[in-house]
C-alpha cells in the first residue's frame, strides 16, 4: 500500500526476532522503572534514547521499511 502510515498503537516492525523482542521489552521496562542508565552512567530520561539503547543491545536495526 502506498502512502500508508502505521498508527501509534501498532507493534514496531523492527523487533522481528523473539530474542530481540525480549531484550527490547526488558530494556523498556527498566526505562519505565527509572533504572535504565546510559554508558556514561546517567539515567536515561528520553523514550527515544531508551529505544535506541534497546535496539543496540538486541543487535537490531532501527530501519522500519525496506524495498
Amino acid at each position: 500500500m502506498r502512502g500508508f502510515k502505521a498508527g501509534k498503537d501498532e507493534a514496531p516492525r523492527f523487533a522481528s526476532s523473539p530474542g530481540g523482542r525480549e531484550k527490547v521489552h526488558k530494556v523498556m521496562g527498566e526505562f519505565k522503572r527509572k533504572k535504565l542508565k546510559s554508558s556514561s552512567g546517567k539515567k536515561v530520561k528520553s523514550r527515544k534514547q531508551a529505544l535506541a539503547i534497546a535496539m543496540s543491545e538486541a543487535g537490531m536495526s532501527k530501519k522500519k521499511g525496506g524495498k
